[in-house]
């Protein structure tokens, strides 16, 4: 492993993925470090969002929907858009699409199994910290692990949610219902 980058990105799900996937594409990409603590990656969720332009992972949706609907109590709202669909990608579907990209990419570097313990900006550069007690630098690092929650310093956004697991299937694959207030 270099002891030097010109990006190091610290977590390894959609958007450090989709940020390395899009450098490694560039013409004269960077040297790119991938950080993640993980070592293998799994159907873990699925991410939804309208089609707006083309992305690398369009072969990666699942589902697209022309109709949405929004619901409260009895009373519901159906919209659709045919010009901006809305979209499902399962996260095994990107990871392996993601891993084949970046595999092609000689400038891209994976440090699997590796915990980033610290980050500290050092004369231009950043080192970065593993928790094994080695370390590299980076002219950047793209940190996309999620946040510390602090609520007194003013407005955050942070997503959180469950997974349920049931025996079977218990949602309509034809009909998107994105919020229901009952």
């Amino acid at each position: 492993m270099n002891s030097e980058y010109d990006v190091a990105i610290v977590g390894a799900g959609l958007a450090g993925l989709s940020l390395a996937v899009r450098l490694a594409a560039l013409p004269n990409p960077p040297r790119i470090l991938m950080v993640d603590p993980r070592t293998t990656r799994e159907r873990d969720r699925t991410w939804c969002s309208w089609s707006v332009r083309p992305h690398p992972f369009v072969d990666c949706v699942s589902h697209r929907w022309l109709e949405w609907t929004v619901g409260s109590g009895n009373a519901s709202v159906v919209r659709g858009s045919e010009r901006f669909p809305y979209q499902r990608i399962p996260s095994d579907a990107l990871y392996r699409k993601a891993e084949t990209l970046l595999a092609q990419a000689p400038s891209v570097t994976w440090a699997l199994g590796r915990s980033v313990v610290d980050l500290k900006e050092t004369s231009g550069l950043v080192q970065i910290s593993f928790s094994d007690g080695n370390s590299v630098e980076a002219r950047r690092v793209y940190d996309s692990r999620p946040p510390g929650i602090k609520t007194t310093d003013g407005w955050r956004q942070i997503f959180s949610g469950l997974e349920i697991r049931c025996p079977g299937a218990r949602w309509n694959p034809e009909k998107v219902v994105l919020m229901d207030f009952q």
